[in-house]
């Protein structure tokens, strides 16, 4: 818990048990500059640090005890849910009609690079725990202390370099902040959902499950530009999909939909491998869209009664 706070874009989430929803909560000193200045985060001593294991069996709301969902989460979920923050905020930065322009915007692309890679060498370590695992005839193989240390070091050193990194693209995105103060696409889902439609569910899971669908997003959305324009540079989120394939030792050929592409690809396996559920297997019941769409409309209007603009930023849809 205090690592994930370590790593949130607002000092608190509230729940507005009226609304349904989670709310950022920001006291008056941020105001709309999202401004952290004076705010202090700490870190216990790794020995303190209790993680949960790397990878955990997956759970759904087929499973007897409902309250096994909202256990905590793995450590897989916790890379897959920070990676999901980290891609939707390069898919804003690629939005962003000046950011490139920015001085600062090659230094904060080279360490989003760098956190990615962090974050999908505990996913693949994960990946690789589940096929030691299969080998055993489902048997349960035990965690090899290697790759539960190395997966707990990695994420000591990820967790607060994606803050700073998150608060660095943020204000290269201008418009006042937008991700400090309403967050990503994937926790804008999640403070509008997650009360209604997904109670039984963790947060930092669902932030996890929404990597596969966030990736073929960017992946449609990136296809769409090369149809547009021949030959471009790569985008933020091509320069971050370079950085994850190669530490998953895949190499694609250097082209936009080639690497668009094949990151959605593995996003799908690695989440399924590394033990994170499908989304519409952690809802309750079975929401239909319009509810989902509705949901989404009234948080949005909550929220921009509050600050104004569009919450889910510009190509999104």
């Amino acid at each position: 818990g205090g690592l994930w706070a370590a790593s949130t874009n607002s000092p608190s989430l509230l729940l507005d048990t009226t609304e349904e929803m989670l709310l950022p909560h920001l006291p008056p000193s941020w105001g709309h500059s999202a401004s952290r200045k004076g705010t202090v985060v700490t870190l216990d001593p790794a020995r303190y640090l209790a993680f949960s294991p790397l990878i955990s069996a997956i759970q759904t709301q087929s499973t007897k005890d409902l309250r096994s969902i909202s256990s905590s989460p793995s450590m897989a979920h916790v890379a897959g849910a920070l990676l999901s923050v980290l891609l939707d905020t390069a898919r804003l930065l690629d939005t962003s009609n000046n950011s490139k322009e920015q001085p600062a915007y090659k230094s904060v692309i080279s360490e989003m690079k760098e956190v990615a890679s962090l974050c999908a060498s505990v996913l693949n370590l994960a990946a690789e725990l589940s096929n030691d695992n299969s080998r055993c005839n489902g048997e349960t193989a035990e965690d090899p202390p290697s790759n539960q240390d190395l997966a707990q070091q990695r994420l000591l050193e990820v967790i607060p370099r994606h803050s700073l990194v998150i608060e660095q693209a943020s204000y290269l995105i201008g418009e006042s902040c937008t991700v400090l103060i309403h967050g990503t696409l994937p926790q804008t889902l999640a403070n509008a959902l997650l009360p209604s439609h997904f109670p039984k569910c963790h947060l930092i899971t669902y932030l996890a499950c929404t990597l596969p669908g966030l990736c073929n997003v960017l992946a449609v959305s990136s296809h769409r530009k090369n149809c547009e324009k021949e030959l471009r540079s790569l985008t933020a989120v091509e320069e971050l999909a370079s950085s994850i394939l190669n530490d998953s030792n895949i190499h694609p050929k250097n082209t936009e939909d080639n690497l668009s592409w094949q990151l959605s690809s593995w996003a799908s396996k690695i989440s399924t491998k590394a033990g994170i559920p499908t989304m519409a297997s952690l809802a309750f019941g079975t929401p239909d869209l319009k509810s989902l769409v509705g949901a989404l409309d009234s948080y949005e209007s909550f929220m921009a009664s509050f600050h104004g603009g569009d919450i889910f930023g510009g190509g999104a849809n």
